[in-house]
C-alpha cells in the first residue's frame, strides 16, 4: 500500500506541475456560477447535470494524464517498484483522487451556496440524504469517465488523434444512448458495451427525489464498469511492454 500511496503521490505532483488541469477547473467553476445562479433550481436535476458534467470532465482528464506519461519515466517507475500491479493501480488511483477532488467541489459548491442563500437556492428543502445520493452518483460517473478517457492508452492507441476522436465519439454515445436505442432498436446490441451512466438520466429524469437503492445500484453499475475498463487498459500495456 505504501508503494501505490507514493507513486499515486508522485502521479499527482506530476499532473498538477503541468497546465491541464486549469481548463477542466475552468469548465467547472464556470458550469457552477452558471448553474447557480438562477434561482431556485431542482435538486435532483442539478446533481444529475453535474454527473455528466464530471463525466466529461474526467473523460478529458483521463485522456491528459494518459498522454502525459513518459515511457522512460513509467519504466523507471515499474523498475523501482517492482510490481506491474502497484503500478497500475496507482495510475487507476490518480484518476480516482481527481474524480472525487471534482466530485466534491461538485456537490458542496451547491451545498454552499445554499447555505448563503438563506437556503432558497433549491425548490425544496436540501437535505443530507440528497447530498449522499449526488455525491455518490457523481464520484461513480466520475471513475467511470476516467477510466474511458485513460483507456486508449498511447501504448494501447499510438494514433494520439485517433485516440481522442474515439474517445469523444464513445462519451458522447453514451450520454445519448437511450436516445439511439429507441430511434434505432439495432443499436441496442451493441450499446451494452457503453458505460451505464445514461441510467441517471433515465431513473432521475423526471424524479424529485432520490432512492438510495437505486442509486447504489447505478453506483455499482459505474464502478463495475470502471474497473474492467482499468483492467483492459493495464493488461494491454503490460503485454505490449515498451
Amino acid at each position: 500500500m505504501k508503494r501505490i500511496a507514493e507513486l499515486t503521490k508522485y502521479g499527482l505532483h506530476v499532473y498538477f506541475k503541468g497546465n491541464k488541469f486549469i481548463m477542466p477547473l475552468v469548465v467547472i467553476i464556470i458550469y457552477q456560477y452558471t448553474m447557480y445562479t438562477i434561482m431556485p433550481v431542482g435538486i435532483v436535476d442539478s446533481f444529475v447535470m453535474a454527473s455528466y458534467l464530471v463525466f466529461f470532465v474526467l473523460v478529458w482528464t483521463g485522456l491528459s494524464v494518459s498522454a502525459d506519461e513518459n515511457p522512460v519515466m513509467e519504466q523507471i517507475q515499474l523498475l523501482r517498484v517492482r510490481s506491474s500491479l502497484c503500478y497500475y493501480l496507482s495510475r487507476a488511483a490518480v484518476l480516482a483522487v481527481l474524480g472525487l477532488s471534482v466530485s466534491m467541489i461538485c456537490v458542496l459548491f451547491p451545498v454552499i451556496q445554499n447555505l448563503l442563500n438563506d437556503k432558497a437556492l433549491f425548490l425544496r428543502p436540501l437535505t443530507a440524504f440528497d447530498v449522499l445520493n449526488a455525491f455518490i452518483l457523481v464520484a461513480g460517473c466520475s471513475f467511470t469517465g476516467g477510466a474511458l478517457g485513460s483507456l486508449l492508452h498511447p501504448r494501447v492507441m499510438e494514433d494520439r488523434k485517433l485516440a481522442v476522436v474515439l474517445t469523444v465519439l464513445l462519451s458522447v454515445l453514451t450520454v445519448v444512448r437511450t436516445g439511439l436505442v429507441q430511434e434505432i432498436p439495432f443499436f441496442k446490441y451493441v450499446a451494452w458495451i457503453l458505460p451505464p451512466v445514461d441510467r441517471i438520466a433515465y431513473i432521475y429524469g423526471n424524479a424529485d427525489r432520490f432512492c438510495l437503492f437505486q442509486t447504489g445500484l447505478i453506483f455499482a453499475a459505474l464502478a463495475a464498469y470502471g474497473a474492467v475498463l482499468v483492467i483492459i487498459r493495464s493488461c494491454i500495456c503490460q503485454k505490449r511492454k515498451f
